[in-house]
């Protein structure tokens, strides 16, 4: 479901802002300090959790084309920059 991407990137977002800042972020600020200090190529995954973060909870709709993928190729991603953070 929709949701279930938009809450892998915003979960991912709010630990890589712990883990540079050790402050807590909401989702919303997690996502716009994501989408304006890593890669650029995850500013069009991240605007698009960011603007389809109001649809709220629907178990019926689905994800859009491709984005649970980028959800979890993003998720690597982030799990990386932590890798990378902890040698």
């Amino acid at each position: 479901m929709a949701w279930t991407q938009r809450y892998i990137v915003s979960t991912c977002c709010r630990v890589l802002y712990t883990l540079r800042t050790a402050e807590v972020e909401s989702k919303r600020g997690a996502l716009e300090w994501a989408r304006e200090r890593l890669d650029p190529r995850w500013r069009p995954l991240l605007t698009q959790v960011l603007q389809d973060r109001e649809l709220g909870w629907d178990p019926g709709d689905p994800p859009r084309p491709g984005s649970l993928e980028a959800a979890c190729e993003f998720a690597a991603y982030a799990e990386s920059l932590d890798a990378d953070r902890r040698r």
